[in-house]
């Protein structure tokens, strides 16, 4: 049987100045790195490619152009879903099978009669190119895509390993019926654990070359879940740390064993090695306080019931650490309360868009750390589901993520304060109201035109 390589060019780019007019910086997409290896995966091959409008390089040149003319490189056919590989067909528009005007090779529809290459599209090509980037600017749009696409891998002999959490709310029916479907394909269906629910978002890629084994990670706080990245805000981080990767690949390690995580250097996974590294990291700040120093935690969650994390942060906020929380949600933490929790603000942020994304910070400025996370601080996330949570560690991202806690700390059109009379009151912070989320929208919009 032909194998298809199955290449994931996805990557995720982070905005990384705090001041969203500075100058962009220059960040490698997967089409980078190809060019900058000569294409050498490629070498010889004849290859398919499923691409949108997304799929360009840093001067906005077109995945599909640079293929084709790249030396060594025989791109064969091409493989359109929503909106087309050229992005000239309407949302929800049927793609129809046609041929690419610019290079001449044949366009076959993902999005019309059928949304899975067949055998008889796939039968002149060696390897599978996956190339969308839409991760980020309209979420995980495009991931059932990139599902049948690994479905279709699968079916032509390469091993496809996919983890399939059945008790997510909401996706409970299509989750199980599409891990039937990749079962049936010839996919390895992982059903979590016995006894928790895994509710991280973690996506890893491995690249076994000679030098080794070399992994990309993908973190997130949101699901995989094209209906709910439109409703929900949430944050992705990819990145090429080496650390990160082999904490990761330790994560599907120990649920293919049917085992939990027992100890990590970088990443803080639940339910054993979270909720005491996020009680250290509490102390870390109440030690600095106690010397003299500047203490500061700031949370972004979408609700607070964990005790043992609310007495750690009673106890901070007592020692003198500022404390700064956004909690949409539950809230089992009353804040202003002179001699317990005078040092902590608590916001809600209620908008157009449902609050998701979890952020955890610990330190001043110049020593500060950076999480972003799939848990909440309640025991069910720290101690009863596998999370995970990873730093940002690249100082013009962490200094991005400042920003936009910042922003929505002094959001007073849609950020109520959370009082010591356990009442949610308005604030006025602005000369004129700000809207946190309509900024972050219209941002967004605007990178997106660049």
């Amino acid at each position: 049987m032909k194998k298809i390589i199955l290449s994931l060019l996805c990557l995720l780019v982070i905005s990384t100045a705090s001041n969203p007019t500075s100058a962009r910086p220059k960040i490698k997409t997967g089409i980078e790195v190809l060019k900058s290896q000569q294409f050498k995966i490629l070498q010889g091959k004849r290859v398919g490619l499923i691409t949108n409008p997304t799929g360009v390089d840093n001067d906005m040149r077109s995945t599909i152009d640079l293929l084709y003319n790249a030396p060594g490189v025989k791109l064969v056919a091409l493989y359109g879903p929503e909106h087309g590989v050229r992005g000239n067909i309407y949302a929800g528009a049927s793609v129809q099978d046609n041929i690419d005007p610019t290079t001449g090779l044949p366009v076959y529809s993902l999005y019309g009669k059928t949304r899975k290459a067949t055998a008889e599209m796939l039968k002149d090509i060696d390897v599978l190119v996956y190339d969308i980037q839409d991760i980020g600017s309209r979420s995980f749009t495009y991931i059932s895509s990139m599902g049948l696409a690994m479905e279709t891998a699968a079916e032509n002999g390469k091993e496809v390993v996919v983890l399939v959490e059945l008790r997510a709310r909401f996706d409970e029916e299509s989750n199980i019926i599409y891990s039937r479907i990749l079962e049936e394909a010839g996919c390895r269906v992982i059903y979590g654990l016995n006894g928790y629910k895994v509710h991280s978002k973690l996506c890893l890629i491995s690249r076994k070359t000679e030098d080794g084994v070399s992994y990309i990670t993908q973190i997130g706080t949101g699901n995989y879940n094209e209906k709910t990245s439109a409703l929900y805000t949430d944050l992705s981080l990819i990145t090429a740390n080496q650390e990160i990767g082999k904490e990761a690949a330790e994560v599907f390690a120990a649920l293919l064993k049917g085992e939990t995580v027992e100890q990590t250097n970088v990443l803080l996974v639940a339910p054993k090695c979270l909720q005491n590294k996020v009680l250290d990291m509490i102390d870390e700040e109440i030690a600095h306080v106690k010397n003299g120093e500047e203490g500061y935690i700031g949370i972004k969650i979408n609700s607070l019931t964990d005790k043992v994390i609310i007495n750690k942060l009673v106890e901070a906020s007592q020692a003198g650490v500022k404390i700064e929380m956004i909690v949409r949600g539950i809230c089992c933490l009353i804040p202003g309360i002179k001699g317990y929790t005078e040092n902590i603000q608590i916001v809600s942020i209620v908008g157009r868009f449902l609050e998701h994304s979890r952020i955890y910070r610990f330190g001043t400025k110049e020593r500060e750390k950076v999480y972003i996370a799939s848990a909440d601080f309640m025991t069910r996330n720290t101690v009863r589901r596998v999370e995970v949570a990873a730093p940002v560690l690249d100082e013009k991202l962490k200094a991005r993520l400042d920003w936009m806690f910042e922003t929505m700390m002094n959001d007073d059109e849609k950020g109520k304060s959370l009082t010591e009379k356990g009442t949610y009151v308005d604030r006025s912070l602005n000369d004129v109201k700000m809207n946190s989320q309509e900024m972050f929208y219209a941002m967004a919009y605007s990178n997106a035109e660049k």
